[in-house]
């Protein structure tokens, strides 16, 4: 009888032994499925050293611990090497996002899913209804981009030529809605306190030649910073200094490019006129003091 006890005692510890152990190994299992994967580093597609055949690129960038800042290209290869590209900002759930932008065709829309793994991710385009002119005119967005680099990237390549900085792109395009602030005489206030961000007035249109886009940033509920202003045929971008306009600022007025110097608000220096692009003569030069026009010399160019 005893030594029976003793056999029994010992199958239970043993049984219990062996639960605890697989309750452990479900654990781990769990643990291991809900793990948060690193999406940030860059990722590439096909042969991207080499440039052969169809290759591509993708950069992530966390800006936040649930939000990515993106930039997508992709090359068509030989013979042509056209890039394509997109560059927007989501959020990642349980290592997933998506994102919804325009397309090259009018009044028409298409989004991109992103499904990170531990080493690639795979991007799937959703056309909408509208496969022939989404991300590009036949040419698609999606497939498989292996990770190559886990370090955080700092700057990304506009059309292969123009290198920016993350960090600017999240300081102009992450911001609150100009329509929520309330002006206050010459001050914006955003739950009742004067604002300081990025705002960003973007109105609904009917058809996309009436977009327009405004970018602030601010301080103290004044414009103070970066000011980019883009629409179908015109643009400007310069720096506000507690409200008023300071320095060199771009204007684009379909064909023409006016360079404007303001001082404390005021047209303050010279003011150039170009035909489209600075790398021209210009063809007008008004010089400005504290804001008063005090000469104006016109140039006979070719246009």
């Amino acid at each position: 009888m005893k030594n029976l006890l003793i056999i029994l005692l010992i199958i239970l510890i043993a049984n219990a032994c062996k639960d605890a152990a697989k309750t452990d190994s479900e654990q781990t299992v769990a643990i291991e499925e809900n793990t948060e994967i690193q999406i940030g580093g860059t990722y590439e597609f096909g042969d991207f050293k080499n440039k052969k055949d169809v290759f591509g690129q993708l950069l992530i960038y966390p800006d936040s611990d649930t939000s990515m800042v993106f930039h997508l290209s992709k090359n068509t290869g030989e013979p042509d090497f056209q890039i394509y590209e997109v560059m927007g900002r989501t959020l990642v759930i349980d290592n997933k996002a998506s994102y919804q932008t325009n397309s090259i065709c009018e009044n028409a829309m298409y989004s991109l899913y992103f499904e990170f793994e531990e080493n690639f991710v795979k991007v799937v385009q959703d056309d909408e209804g509208n496969s022939d002119c989404s991300f590009s005119y036949e040419f698609r967005a999606d497939g498989n981009f292996e990770k190559t680099n886990s370090d955080i990237p700092t700057t990304y390549t506009l059309r292969g030529t123009t290198t920016k900085e993350f960090k600017e792109w999240v300081s102009l395009n992450v911001g609150i809605d100009f329509a929520n602030l309330e002006k206050r005489g010459d001050v914006y206030y955003y739950n009742n306190k004067p604002y300081t961000g990025t705002a960003i007035n973007e109105p609904k249109v009917e058809h996309y030649w009436q977009s327009i886009r405004e970018v602030f940033q601010m301080k103290d509920g004044k414009p103070h910073g970066k000011y980019i202003e883009t629409s179908w045929e015109s643009g400007s971008s310069g720096n506000y200094v507690n409200g008023l306009k300071e320095g060199r600022w771009e204007v684009y007025e379909s064909a023409t490019l006016i360079i404007q110097n303001y001082k404390n608000g005021l047209k303050d220096g010279e003011w150039k006129y170009y035909f489209e692009t600075e790398e021209n003569e210009p063809y007008r030069i008004e010089v400005y003091k504290e804001g008063v026009k005090i000469s104006e010399l016109d140039f006979d160019v070719e246009y």
